[in-house]
């Protein structure tokens, strides 16, 4: 008998990097960064967002967080 089950949702059981790269997109369009490809998005995909942030565009600002979380969740990815 199983006593709980452990299963990676992400890359697993779905491919979430298109819908992260758009929201990425969406927030490099708003402050005029580069757009990030799927490619860059997969290289990132598990790391902590500050730290991804930051390895793709060499920066972070607080504020990007709460437009990222806003427009993640009203998307409709």
């Amino acid at each position: 008998m199983f006593k709980c089950v452990i299963f990676d949702f992400d890359m697993t059981l779905v491919d979430s990097s298109y819908a992260i790269r758009d929201s990425m997109n969406m927030l490099a369009e708003w402050q005029g960064l580069p757009p990030v490809t799927r490619e860059r998005v997969l290289e990132v995909i598990g790391m902590p967002i500050k730290e991804s942030w930051i390895k793709i565009w060499n920066k972070f600002e607080d504020e990007w967080l709460d437009y990222y979380r806003e427009t993640f969740l009203d998307s409709e990815f």
